[in-house]
């Protein structure tokens, strides 16, 4: 029996020696049942710890795919991580992955920053030009006792540079379509100022004056709410009754359709809710309906449809209008984009790009069909959650 539990010992001693950094304290008389449990239970600490590892592991890769930066590590000249962003940034193909970066990377800039920040030790960053895409490079030098690497981090700045462009062109047209009311402003009021007319002319320039100041109103309004659109995507959000904001939209617009003899084509399903901002809406259902008025036909016809379907609000407006020329169906979403021979009508030109921005927000689609001189329907589908 003790030359039995001698080669237990000698066995359990030598699978922990193979498994574990250390011996399981093993006295001469303790039993196997006891070596046994001893052994399992250093076995099931040592699987928690792998366990807890590999949900970190799990969780670093994570988060590694979900960021908007390609990572990748170098280590000996090989690479040896790198996330699914890092082969888009770079056009990549194939396998990658433990090959010498040498061979892999075909831009020299990035060859010899690797190099450079190999040399240095120290966290370099270059714009770089890497298959006509406009990168901004990070090397970061990374040592320990084991080894020596390079931590690569790309970002993608060609949207970066898109929106810097966006935000320029924005400020330059918002000038401009102020620049004109306020000379013209100006120039009124000097004129009566300097009593250069007589009354019933100065009470023309006054409602000159107003008219400018007003669409000054409606640009600013629009420049606001479109910034809002923009950066609070998350806006105060309850569940609002769709068909009370509709007829609060079509009572305010009533002396314009009238002004018009438009006809009205209504199909509303009665008693539809949907979670949003109150704002949002009325102003989605208000740009659509007052385009479908102000560039329609005297005596023409505005067909408005309301529905709830498959879980989805579907809204839609159809003009008997003057319709919409191909070359400009494209651009008629953008910023300040007008439309020349008669659709230029005191409009901001963002009543449309706020529409595109609300159903953005909402995860939604927007269609335009249209013919020219004959109609233009716009339909907004939104997901209802």
């Amino acid at each position: 029996m003790k030359y039995q539990r001698q080669e237990d010992k000698k066995r359990v001693e030598k699978l922990t020696k193979k498994y574990f950094d250390n011996y399981l304290f093993i006295e001469e008389n303790d039993s196997f049942d006891y070596v046994e449990k001893a052994f399992k239970k250093e076995v099931e600490q040592r699987n928690e710890i792998l366990k807890e590892y590999k949900s970190y592991q799990k969780q670093t890769n994570f988060i590694l795919e979900s960021i908007n930066r390609g990572v990748a590590i170098i280590s000996v000249d090989h690479i040896i991580f790198h996330n699914s962003s890092f082969i888009e940034y770079l056009s990549l193909n194939g396998q990658i992955l433990y090959e010498p970066y040498h061979k892999v990377f075909r831009s020299y800039d990035l060859k010899a920053l690797i190099a450079e920040a190999k040399k240095s030790k120290t966290p370099i960053i270059r714009t770089l030009e890497i298959n006509k895409k406009v990168l901004q490079v990070r090397a970061v030098f990374l040592e320990d006792e084991k080894s020596e690497q390079i931590l690569l981090i790309v970002r993608d700045l060609q949207e970066y540079h898109l929106m810097e462009s966006v935000k320029r062109d924005f400020f330059s047209y918002a000038s401009h379509e102020l620049k004109t009311p306020i000379t013209a402003i100006k120039g009124y009021a000097e004129l009566i100022y300097h009593q250069m007319v007589d009354e019933v002319e100065s009470r023309k320039l006054a409602e000159k004056i107003n008219e400018s100041a007003s669409f000054m109103t409606l640009l600013v309004d629009d420049m606001l709410m479109l910034s809002r659109l923009e950066y609070l995507k998350d806006s105060k959000r309850t569940e609002i009754n769709l068909n009370h904001i509709l007829n609060e939209v079509l009572h305010q617009l009533e002396n314009h359709i009238e002004e018009k003899h438009i006809h009205l084509e209504l199909n509303i399903k009665s008693d539809i809710t949907y979670l949003a901002d109150r704002v949002d809406m009325f102003r989605l259902f208000k740009n659509l309906i007052e385009n479908g008025v102000k560039y329609n036909k005297i005596n023409g016809k505005l067909s408005i449809s309301l529905q709830e379907e498959n879980k989805q609000i579907i809204f839609t407006i159809k003009d008997s209008g003057i319709g919409i020329a191909d070359e400009h169906i494209k651009r008629v979403f953008e910023r300040f984009y007008r439309i020349n021979q008669g659709r230029e009508k005191n409009g901001t030109g963002l009543g449309l790009a706020i529409v595109k921005h609300i159903v953005l927000n909402y995860q939604g689609e927007i269609q335009l069909k249209t013919q020219l001189g004959e109609y233009t329907e716009f339909i907004v589908q939104l997901p209802k959650k």
